[in-house]
């Protein structure tokens, strides 16, 4: 029973952040107020020309973008992942099924790398925090111009430089990793569970419950599936076990382990 809810939370809690966004921006900004943080500093939103509020319109799609972009878009990348096509006796040639599966990997594997540039930008220049208010032209305007220190200018762009390096870094460690991606394993990806064989308790991974694929250890020496592990260290940065800190480039791919 615990086991099942365990999977349960690790499942959805994705989900569960997403419908919290949404309820508090909802609350907020698609109400026309300002959410905490921007009064606290002082700060609106207004469109691209700097003239205007956003137009309920926008707002709307900004929200939504937020709160389900990249759930959807993970989401679409799982399901064509899935597809019959992609099957063994699929009506695509082998090949070509290889190659689809390569590219929806590279996919997932670089879309929280792609955030962390956008960051990095960001940092650089001031503007769009977010993704979703880059598409859709939404900035800031500081209300209280007294509060504007240049000083901290300079702070930011060295952080832009960091985070450009380690995203820079990150994508060096997820291209490597994904070389050495075989056929067998993306295949394994899209097995469906009943057809894997079920091994003891010790070989399997603590987060998804299921047979470990791609075995990967933590510098706390845990052992996980490497996608499993990753997408967890994508929103946080923390053993699923022990709680001790992991960089996703510190996670080590045991090739050959049994």
């Amino acid at each position: 029973m615990a086991s099942s809810g365990n999977k349960a939370l690790i499942k959805y809690r994705n989900s569960l952040s997403a419908l919290s966004n949404l309820i508090y921006f909802g609350s907020t900004t698609l109400s026309g107020l300002q959410t905490l943080g921007e009064e606290y500093t002082g700060i609106l939103q207004f469109d691209s020309d700097n003239s205007n509020i956003p137009a309920l319109k926008m707002r709307i799609l900004m929200v939504l973008l937020s709160s389900f972009g990249q759930k959807l878009v993970l989401s679409a990348l799982q399901k064509f992942e899935n597809s019959d096509c992609l099957k063994n006796d699929g009506e695509l040639r082998p090949e070509a099924q290889l190659h689809i599966l390569r590219v929806i990997t590279w996919l997932k594997l670089f879309i929280p790398i792609l955030e962390r540039l956008h960051k990095a930008v960001f940092y650089w220049s001031g503007f769009y925090g977010q993704f979703s208010k880059r598409l859709t032209g939404i900035q800031y305007v500081l209300v209280r111009q007294w509060l504007k220190d240049r000083k901290s200018l300079y702070g930011f762009k060295i952080l832009s430089v960091v985070t450009l390096v380690y995203a820079a870094l990150s994508g060096a460690t997820e291209s490597i990793n994904f070389a050495q991606l075989s056929a067998d394993e993306l295949r394994a990806r899209t097995q469906p569970t009943h057809s894997k064989v079920v091994r003891p308790l010790r070989d399997s991974c603590p987060l998804c419950l299921e047979e470990r694929h791609s075995s990967s250890v933590t510098p706390c020496g845990h052992l996980f599936c490497w996608h499993c592990l990753i997408e967890w260290l994508h929103t946080e940065q923390r053993c699923p076990v022990c709680r001790e800190p992991v960089q996703p480039c510190r996670v080590v791919p045991l090739h050959n382990y049994l």
